[in-house]
């Protein structure tokens, strides 16, 4: 789901990218996404059991704010930069 949400050819710019997919992600829940593997049903399909799922889903992914993280980071200020994507990655993503 992600790479076909991106804009490709790939602009080489990883936070652009993520910010890309945030922007447009929410949108594309409603769709119905194939299984990448073709080994069982759409990815999607769990979404039609459990509706407080996907909008759930739907949520997380619209209030997803990699803008910010991006203009700390064109500004020069790596260090919040860095801290904002934690924020919004959670805990395990690396600030260093």
């Amino acid at each position: 789901m992600a790479l076909e949400l991106l804009d490709l050819p790939w602009a080489g710019s990883y936070p652009r990218e993520l910010r890309q997919f945030f922007a447009t992600g929410w949108q594309a829940i409603d769709e119905e996404w194939e299984d990448p593997a073709a080994r069982g049903p759409p990815v999607t399909a769990r979404f039609s059991e459990n509706l407080w799922e996907r909008q759930s889903a739907k949520d997380a992914l619209a209030e997803a704010e990699a803008a910010t993280a991006l203009c700390l980071e064109q500004s020069g200020r790596t260090g919040a930069a860095l801290y904002a994507w934690q924020e919004l990655f959670g805990p395990r993503f690396a600030k260093s």
